[in-house]
């Protein structure tokens, strides 16, 4: 679906280059795939990408291995965006050109504890402190 070129295939580790940028995925031991759009558990990475045509696009997607979401955002309304899981479950989207934007569906959840970030910034201590 993106095409690229496969750098980096061993067996716990895969890089793929697109236009000059890297995909890197890495196998996850007792893996369990994500639970969108309830988020009971949390998707790890999610891809919208916007491409010209959403059926062609959707006919090579699935001839690739993937799966049509049950969930289908704004199909009702006619918009071309359209949800699939990958063969491991992970949920990824395409948007039409000719469309309107991927609809935003969840609102982040509040965090009940602060970041790895937030936690050493708190950690750092202050000149003359």
């Amino acid at each position: 679906m993106l095409g690229g070129e496969l750098d980096t295939d061993v067996d716990d580790w895969v890089v793929l280059t697109v236009d000059g940028l890297r995909l890197a995925f890495q196998l996850a031991d007792d893996f369990a795939p994500p639970t969108w759009p309830s988020g009971e558990r949390p998707q790890q990475f999610h891809l919208d990408m916007t491409v010209d045509d959403v059926d062609a696009v959707e006919q090579n997607v699935l001839a690739l291995g993937a799966g049509k979401h049950a969930i289908q955002p704004g199909e009702d309304a006619g918009d071309r965006f359209r949800v699939y899981l990958d063969p491991a479950g992970h949920p990824f989207a395409s948007a039409g050109t000719d469309g309107p934007p991927a609809p935003q569906l969840q609102t982040r959840r509040p965090r009940v504890q602060p970041t790895a970030s937030e936690q050493r910034q708190q950690r750092i201590v202050q000149p003359g402190g």
